[in-house]
């Protein structure tokens, strides 16, 4: 990973790991917090950085990962607590690291849409949370009996049979 110039860069300014942000959201009243893998600097810019293990850290295939296990979220949810905490204009960025040789990595950070939609998604996840803390009823899946469909695609190709 520190092979990486963008990484070597980060890690070469001075930097704390595994900061903690404890806060409270002025909405909801509810107890945040959010633990960030590394706060430093990158060039000029304060940032946030979180490591990410990875099947594909290539422009083609993290994105989709990140958008499958909620990145833009996690982003969103760390900037906006961090500012909470103290005010500062950061960058959230994300060092992707392959699993596999040759552990190919990238760093990426969302661009603005992006992190408005994690942002909104994030504070619906709030106020659900606080819903369910105050109602004692949780979203989540019908308590019936549910019929199973297959996928249309499933059945492509039966016509042959």
């Amino acid at each position: 990973v520190r092979s990486h110039p963008r990484v070597a860069e980060i890690l070469a300014e001075k930097h704390a790991i595994e900061l903690s942000a404890f806060w409270v959201d002025e909405e909801t009243g509810a107890q945040c917090k959010a633990r960030a893998d590394l706060i430093g600097r990158a060039k000029d810019w304060p940032v946030i950085v979180d490591l990410k293990s990875t099947v594909d850290a290539s422009p083609r295939g993290f994105p989709r990962e990140a958008l499958r296990y909620g990145y833009h979220i996690q982003a969103a949810w760390y900037l906006d607590g961090f500012n909470a905490v103290a005010p500062l204009e950061r960058r959230f960025l994300f060092i992707a690291v392959e699993k596999e040789p040759p552990y190919c990595s990238a760093v990426y950070e969302f661009d603005i849409g992006s992190q408005e939609r994690g942002r909104t998604l994030a504070r619906r996840a709030l106020r659900d949370w606080v819903e369910g803390e105050k109602s004692g009823i949780w979203p989540g899946y019908p308590a019936g009996l549910n019929e199973l469909n297959l996928p249309a695609w499933a059945f492509r190709g039966d016509e042959n049979a």
